[in-house]
């Protein structure tokens, strides 16, 4: 696949390009969070690696997906222009003006492919966090 000339996020979702603007601060934050958690687990016990968005997941000929958080087991999936193959888990923080694309849309077309995903609300997270049960 190759960039578009702008700087906004696309997918391909079931063979539709979508365009996704730029999350929001909480979202954001919420990412940071999360991507800190993962990878301080994932890097003490040595099982793989941990990116974050912007990155391209090619998990089929019509799906192109930009997860905020993609954790890799095998490095083989991991390219230098992105993700090919199936990752260990798709992590998608959701905003609340995309819950719906978030929840289900991209839920079932990451399903088809994977057998991890995970949708934390952006602002329930943050709370978590801010309370110390995380």
């Amino acid at each position: 696949m190759q960039p578009l000339i702008n700087d906004e996020r696309y997918e391909v979702l079931d063979g539709e390009l979508v365009v996704t603007p730029a999350p929001d601060s909480i979202h954001q934050k919420a990412l940071r969070y999360m991507v800190f958690l993962l990878w301080r687990f994932v890097k003490e016990k040595n099982l793989g690696d941990v990116l974050r968005a912007p990155l391209d997941v090619v998990l089929a000929n019509d799906v192109v997906v930009q997860p905020d958080i993609v954790f890799i087991i095998d490095n083989p999936v991991l390219q230098e222009r992105g993700v090919f193959g199936t990752p260990g888990l798709i992590i998608e923080i959701v905003s609340p003006s995309y819950s719906f694309r978030d929840k289900f849309r991209k839920r079932d077309c990451h399903l088809e492919n994977i057998s991890l995903f995970y949708v934390p609300p952006a602002r329930d997270l943050l709370n978590q966090a801010d309370n110390g049960s995380l």
